[in-house]
Formats: C-alpha cells, sequence, structure tokens
C-alpha cells in the first residue's frame, strides 16, 4: 500500500505538470505531454493497472472502505490484513484482525484511545474463544 501511495503521488505530479503545460509553444509542449503519457504508463504498470483510467477511479480504487478499507491496508509491510487472516482459524483471525486494527480504526462515538482499547478487548474475546474451543477439543 505504501508503495501504491508513491506511485499515486507521482502520478498526481506527473497529471499536474501535463495540466499546467504553456500552450504558447506548441512543439515543446507536445514533446513534453508525450514523455509525461509515457511516465503515466509506467505509473500505472507499477500500480498492476492495464489500463489508465483517471486519478479519482484510481484513488478509489486504492482506498475502497467496502472491499479494502484503509485501517487493514495501512500496515507499513503493504499487506493486507485478510491476506494474512485468511489463512487462520476464525477466532485467530479475528483476533489478529482486531489486534491489526487497534489504533487505526475510527469511531464517530468513541475517540481514538477508546477505540484503540475497544479492539484490543475484541482481540482478546477472540483469543479467549479459541481457548474454550481448544480445550472443549480435548475433553
Amino acid at each position: 500500500m505504501l508503495l501504491n501511495n508513491l506511485f499515486l503521488d507521482l502520478l498526481k505530479k506527473v497529471d499536474s505538470l501535463n495540466d499546467s503545460l504553456n500552450e504558447s509553444i506548441p512543439l515543446v509542449a507536445q514533446e513534453l505531454r508525450a514523455d509525461i503519457e509515457n511516465i503515466r504508463e509506467e505509473v500505472f504498470k507499477g500500480l498492476g493497472l492495464t489500463t489508465a483510467g483517471t486519478m479519482q477511479e484510481e484513488y478509489d480504487r486504492l482506498h475502497d472502505p467496502v472491499n479494502h478499507p484503509q485501517h487493514y491496508t495501512q500496515h507499513p509491510s503493504g499487506i493486507e490484513c485478510i491476506e494474512i487472516t485468511r489463512h487462520y482459524p476464525f477466532s485467530i483471525g479475528n483476533a489478529i484482525k482486531y489486534l491489526w486494527r487497534a489504533g487505526l480504526k475510527k469511531s464517530a462515538s468513541l475517540s481514538d484511545k477508546q477505540k484503540e482499547i475497544e479492539d484490543l478487548k475484541k482481540s482478546i474475546w477472540y483469543i479467549n474463544d479459541r481457548i474454550k474451543q481448544l480445550q472443549n477439543d480435548n475433553q
């Protein structure tokens, strides 16, 4: 995700340069536009895209609150939480999920500190749930 943000920042700068070209020097502007388009294509390849959409489309794709919420995609590794949790039993996966997002997910009704505490408590709940499952399996 960090790399994607860097590519998006670069793409914004490239688009800004393209928008600000002076039309009074058309030959230079045309050459610069060709260079800018080549850079845009490379940036889109770096983002793993097959077609170059608008900046807003790419922003929306990379900041999707339903399919890829930011509190699950902000890990410094660039790994999305679900890429890890899907390999664990439900309770362990949920415990990891709540630890992962602790301090990142915001709440309209709770302070950041209260929300982080809530997520940590939820993680503990799922860990205890898994312990109970394992204890019951051994009886």
